[in-house]
């Protein structure tokens, strides 16, 4: 397996990004019917609508990677795939609670109440997470767990509702395309990006 001081991994991510520009550029010359329509990123909605989207997929996906590493490699005793699964349940009940309750009260309190109770849920539960320690009992995470899939889903939902309803017709069929692939483009980059330590090696 190899990692960030292999060279040929530089290599292929800079002719990855450089297939993006190409891609992008390409893109906004089109003047009709292009893949992914990135001038509709100069709709304030749909902008800040897609960002606060992606920053709610960047807590989703950092969870569901992390906390199960932690429970099966750090926790003592290690949890077994299973198990720890089982330990997940909480943050996929909320989820689904959570996108319930944003798509249901978006018309009553607007998508701004709704983000930023989902922030102030996520920060929460994040702040609790990150006290945990290798004898952290299982059912101490279920709580915290519950809130942030119960924040990520408040704050995700709203935004996303916002950054589609000014638009229509064709413009909101490439609208729906382009959040769903900007947002797993924005997580896949900012999750296999090196860190220091990857650097230096």
């Amino acid at each position: 397996m190899y990692g960030w001081g292999y060279w040929p991994v530089w290599a292929l991510a800079g002719g990855g990004l450089a297939l993006l520009t190409v891609f992008a550029v390409r893109t906004l010359r089109l003047r009709f019917d292009p893949v992914l329509d990135l001038r509709l990123f100069t709709h304030y909605d749909f902008a800040i609508g897609s960002l606060v989207v992606w920053v709610s997929s960047t807590v989703t996906f950092g969870v569901l990677f992390l906390v199960p590493v932690y429970l099966q490699q750090v926790h003592q005793p290690n949890l077994s795939a299973l198990d720890a699964g089982l330990a997940l349940l909480p943050l996929g009940a909320a989820t689904l609670v959570g996108t319930v309750l944003g798509g249901g009260l978006y018309r009553k309190v607007g998508a701004r109440l709704l983000a930023a109770s989902g922030a102030v849920c996520c920060a929460g539960g994040f702040w609790q997470l990150g006290r945990l320690t290798p004898t952290t009992a299982t059912g101490d995470l279920w709580p915290w767990l519950a809130l942030l899939g119960l924040g990520a889903m408040l704050t995700a939902v709203p935004a996303q509702t916002m950054a589609l309803q000014t638009l229509s017709g064709a413009a909101l069929n490439k609208a729906t395309s382009l959040v769903s692939v900007s947002k797993l483009l924005w997580s896949c980059l900012l999750y296999t990006s090196p860190s220091p330590r990857d650097r230096q090696k």
